[in-house]
């Protein structure tokens, strides 16, 4: 059964960004859904150490960008990411999406399930006034035939796609990486990206190290499958 567990921190945390605490979970526990590789979406680093001493080492973390401690949201989805990264990236870069089976002979579809503000709005402030400050979070569903797998959620984004959309599950560009006004929902060029699986927990690619370079397509982690028992896990 895949369970996401509410605390009073993490409500207080996801409140003042604009996200949303997921409670529910499925009655039973679900069979494995097809196991989907996923590629960076960008030119970037792994995020580093920094931050990541003492309380930054714990989940939900602003500080520690690592996918151990790093906060995630909800979005709008069923639940809460399973783990999520700040991935270090230059402004006006392309966001583009990397997805394919891992097992050949599999059919995988994308749809954008929401494209939302990444920032929460302060009291008086205007759709465009939010954006602003922080722009768009993007989050593309990953499916098998009906059935979806799991989604990939892109976070401080000026999007070139539109919620409902269909698009190619590789390749295709979801936006660019924004430049925003530097406030506590944002605080310099970084693109924010959580993975989560339907059914089970996506993992990351244990194999990357803090600070180290990305290029398009690197394996960032799996969706589908069941290669982790929880949340924040790295991929065996």
């Amino acid at each position: 059964m895949k369970m996401k567990m509410a605390t009073t921190a993490l409500a207080l945390l996801v409140a003042s960004l604009g996200g949303s605490i997921a409670t529910a979970a499925p009655a039973d526990a679900a069979p494995a859904r097809t196991a989907v590789w996923v590629g960076s979406p960008i030119e970037g680093t792994w995020p580093t150490s920094d931050g990541c001493s003492g309380s930054g080492a714990r989940y939900p973390s602003d500080d520690c960008s690592l996918p151990t401690a790093h906060h995630t949201y909800q979005w709008g989805m069923p639940y809460t990411g399973d783990w999520g990264i700040d991935i270090g990236a230059s402004a006006g870069q392309a966001v583009t999406l990397y997805a394919a089976p891992q097992q050949g002979g599999r059919s995988i579809g994308a749809k954008v399930e929401r494209v939302t503000l990444a920032c929460s709005a302060r009291s008086g402030e205007s759709y465009e006034q939010t954006r602003r400050r922080g722009g768009n979070t993007v989050v593309v569903g990953l499916y098998e035939g009906g059935t979806r797998i799991g989604w990939v959620t892109y976070a401080h984004v000026d999007p070139y796609v539109s919620q409902g959309q269909s698009i190619n599950r590789w390749n295709t560009t979801i936006g660019t990486v924004g430049r925003y006004s530097a406030n506590s929902c944002w605080t310099g060029p970084h693109l924010h990206v959580e993975m989560t699986n339907e059914t089970n927990y996506s993992c990351y690619n244990r194999g990357w190290r803090p600070g180290q370079q990305m290029y398009r397509s690197n394996f960032i982690g799996f969706l589908g499958g069941a290669y982790a028992s929880g949340t924040r896990q790295a991929c065996p």
